[in-house]
């Protein structure tokens, strides 16, 4: 029988075929992340309403056998894996599916070895994870999508998507050429989420928001403001559709999406 492989930060789980090591013996990472319900409660009313909703944590649980030849050698392997799987670390647990690679940045939350007295030379372990940001991804695969030499002062954009979940790209836009090239307008047509960068913007400058990490950057180092908010893209192919709009001024600019695709 074949056995799904599975790594923590390059450790390998799953060296089947050896006295020596680890055998993984079932991975629960497929369960999604939980929904979390957000509801304004009124206490003059029997219940509440409903706002938005957001994923929650997602858990995975792995075990299987350690195993060794001697007693020595298996308390060895018990040693090793405890300081691999080092409660509270932060790391990445791989697994691989129809032959592709899924990650996940996860928090290793216990790691449990209960075995019978007479028994030497293996034992039984289990550990749980949880999953830092809710979803998994292909770390092999980065989408992108480039449109050049655009000037017009609005700008529609259809971003297509795979995965499962919601995902979170990277979007550029780099100014080639401008002349009082005034606010820059982000709209996420789908969700209605907004972003506006007020100022004025010279050529050379490249506004980067990198809603992955959370941050804004503009590559002249000079301050990056906004208002609205951190925009959200929904977890479905190709109905993310994107208005990008100039104020006032002339512009000649390139704008480029990417992201990597997220999985429940």
């Amino acid at each position: 029988m074949e056995q799904r492989p599975l790594w923590f930060n390059g450790f390998d789980l799953q060296t089947v075929g050896t006295d020596e090591g680890y055998i993984t013996e079932f991975i629960d990472d497929e369960s999604s992340p939980t929904i979390r319900p957000d509801v304004a409660n009124f206490p003059s009313q029997n219940g509440g309403k409903w706002l938005s909703s957001f994923y929650g944590t997602k858990p995975i649980k792995a075990g299987g056998t350690i195993r060794s030849v001697t007693a020595s050698g298996l308390e060895g392997k018990i040693d090793e894996l405890k300081l691999v799987l080092l409660p509270s670390a932060v790391g990445r647990l791989r697994t691989v599916k129809a032959g592709n690679f899924r990650d996940y940045d996860v928090i290793v939350k216990s790691v449990g070895i209960k075995r019978e007295a007479y028994q030497t030379t293996k034992a039984p372990w289990e550990a749980e994870f949880e999953v830092v940001r809710s979803f998994g991804y292909r770390p092999d695969v980065y989408y992108r999508t480039t449109f050049s030499g655009l000037s017009g002062a609005s700008f529609d954009m259809n971003i297509l998507s795979s995965g499962n979940a919601p995902y979170e790209p990277i979007i550029k836009l780099k100014v080639n050429t401008a002349s009082q090239l005034g606010n820059i307008t982000l709209r996420n047509l789908a969700t209605g989420d907004v972003m506006t960068f007020a100022r004025t913007w010279s050529a050379g400058e490249q506004l980067e928001i990198n809603l992955e990490a959370g941050t804004l950057a503009n590559v002249l180092g000079s301050g990056v403001t906004y208002s609205g908010i951190l925009m959200s893209f929904i977890a479905a192919s190709g109905i993310n559709p994107l208005r990008l709009t100039l104020a006032s001024g002339t512009q000649n600019y390139d704008v480029s999406v990417a992201y990597k695709p997220k999985y429940l």
